[in-house]
C-alpha cells in the first residue's frame, strides 16, 4: 500500500508490514519525545519540534502521519484493530487528540460512524462519551463540534443499548449535556435538511413519496 511516487524507503526504514504497529505506537505515545527519535528515525528537523506541551504533542502527531500519508495510503490501516475493537482513530479519541481525529476524517476519509460490529459497536464518539470524561476546553468542544457535524449515526446504540448521551450519561462524564445539545442540534438540522428534501419532491409532478423515499429519508436522519 506504498504510494509509487514517494521515496518512502529512505524515509521509513522499516518493513511495511509493520505499518500497522509503528502507527499505533505513534498514536499511542503521549510524553516520550525520545521514543519518535527512536522508532521513526525522522531526524533533527522533525525531532527538535518535540514538546512536553499537549497541544504541541498533538501537532507532532498530525506532522508524523502527514509524512507517513505521504508514502502509504492509509485508508486500510486507519480501519484496522489495534487491540480490541480500537483503531488507530478510536485510539486518538480515547487520548483526547481531537484535532488528530479530525485529520483522519477529513485529510484520510476515515468514516466517522465506523465501528466493529461484532465488538462493542463504539463509534468514536462512543469513545469520547465513553473516555473522556474531564471538561472539555474550549478548543476541545470546537473539535468536537466537527466530529459530531460530520456523523450520520448520531442514534447508533452500542452492544450494551446504550446511545452516545446515554453512555456519557453512565460514565458521568463532565461533558454530557454539552454532547445532549450538540447531538439534538446536529439532528435537529438534519431534520430541517429532509423537511427541504421532501418539499422539493413534492414540488415536482408525478412524485408520490412511496415507501422507498421514506426509507432513504429515515437512513438520512438517523444513519
Amino acid at each position: 500500500m506504498c504510494n509509487s511516487d514517494s521515496n518512502s524507503d529512505e524515509l521509513f526504514p522499516f518493513y511495511e508490514e509493520n505499518l500497522l504497529r509503528v502507527l499505533g505506537h505513534l498514536v499511542r505515545a503521549e510524553a516520550t519525545p525520545s521514543f519518535l527519535q527512536g522508532a521513526f528515525k525522522f531526524g533533527a528537523p522533525i525531532v527538535n519540534q518535540i514538546s512536553p506541551a499537549r497541544d504541541k504533542w498533538e501537532s507532532l502527531k498530525i506532522s508524523a502521519f502527514m509524512q507517513f500519508a505521504g508514502a502509504y495510503d492509509l485508508s486500510w490501516y486507519l480501519r484496522q484493530s489495534i487491540e480490541e475493537e480500537f483503531t488507530i482513530v478510536h485510539y486518538a479519541a480515547n487520548l483526547g487528540n481531537f484535532r488528530l481525529v479530525n485529520y483522519f476524517i477529513n485529510e484520510l476519509h476515515f468514516d466517522v460512524d465506523f465501528y466493529q460490529p461484532p465488538l462493542h459497536r463504539l463509534t468514536i464518539l462512543h469513545v469520547i462519551a465513553k473516555f473522556r470524561t474531564y471538561t472539555f476546553t474550549d478548543d476541545e468542544k470546537e473539535e468536537v463540534r466537527k466530529i459530531i457535524a460530520k456523523s450520520n449515526n448520531l442514534l447508533l446504540r452500542n452492544n450494551f443499548g446504550k446511545t452516545i448521551v446515554a453512555l456519557a450519561k453512565s460514565m458521568h462524564n463532565s461533558n454530557e449535556e454539552f454532547l445532549r445539545e450538540e447531538l439534538k442540534s446536529a439532528i435537529m438540522q438534519k431534520y430541517r435538511g429532509v423537511a427541504f428534501v421532501v418539499e422539493q419532491a413534492l414540488k415536482k409532478k408525478n412524485v408520490k413519496i412511496n415507501k422507498f423515499i421514506v426509507r432513504d429519508i429515515y437512513k438520512y436522519v438517523d444513519g
